[in-house]
């Protein structure tokens, strides 16, 4: 099995966030409607929340959520990524609409968050990249950031397998094989323990098909441009108390 270290990674999604050869620069977010996909809690995100309340995105990507926000008439975001690639991306598609948003390139093992600043955070598809320390440490920040009566929306992939389209499996360096419990727990140790409330959850299996790197496709030794990522999704809502 290959297994690509840490800067790979990072040199992974850089590509992925820079290629402005993809369709998405222009079409996926601004001229269709984002598709809210029915494994997906967003929609009840957005009736737990007003446009008025300031939101942070963590590990936003290229920012469909955040897109689909702005497209919401949301007013107050902060989009935050380790990425430059990534917020150079989504800077582009939020000016092509005369859109307004707050920008970050920061590491989530490094940010700093303001107290009591925030009535949402988002933190979706990224934790599990993370050490559980490091998740644990992030989580202690978001608690401290979050408004007495905040909204909390986090989504992890566990279980994740990674394989080429003609069966080879890879993986990425210190990629933690955790279950949803493990999640779970670490939620109860962090929020449940000082008064949060679950409002949703969901767990599911997915399949998704991404585009592959070429650097990548190149060391695996397949010409194929997509590969496959199967996971099982658990996605949680939690109201501070």
């Amino acid at each position: 099995m290959a297994i690509f270290s840490e800067k790979e990674v990072k040199d992974f999604f850089n590509k992925k966030w820079g290629d402005k050869s993809d369709s998405n620069i222009s079409s996926m977010y601004l001229t269709k409607k984002v598709d809210l996909s029915l494994n997906s809690l967003l929609p009840q995100f957005l009736e737990l929340t007003k446009p008025k309340d300031k939101i942070a995105d963590l590990g936003c990507g290229d920012g469909r959520i955040v897109i689909t926000l702005l497209k919401n008439n949301y007013k107050y975001i902060c989009a935050i990524d380790y990425s430059k690639e990534a917020i150079n991306r989504l800077n582009d598609l939020v000016k092509t609409e005369n859109l307004d948003i707050v920008t970050k390139v920061e590491d989530l093992n490094n940010i700093t968050l303001d107290n009591n600043k925030f009535d949402a955070i988002i933190c979706t598809s990224v934790l599990h990249y993370f050490s559980d320390t490091q998740i644990l440490e992030l989580f202690k920040k978001i608690d401290l950031s979050l408004k007495p009566t905040g909204i909390l929306y986090l989504t992890f992939e566990s279980e994740l397998n990674l394989e080429t389209r003609d069966g080879d499996k890879f993986k990425f360096e210190n990629q933690p094989e955790r279950n949803v419990s493990n999640y779970q727990k670490m939620i109860n140790k962090i929020f449940l323990k000082k008064g949060y409330k679950k409002k949703f959850s969901k767990i599911y299996k997915k399949i998704v098909s991404p585009t592959l790197p070429s650097f990548i496709a190149k060391k695996l030794k397949t010409r194929d441009k997509r590969y496959i990522r199967k996971m099982t999704m658990y996605e949680v809502i939690l109201r501070k108390s």
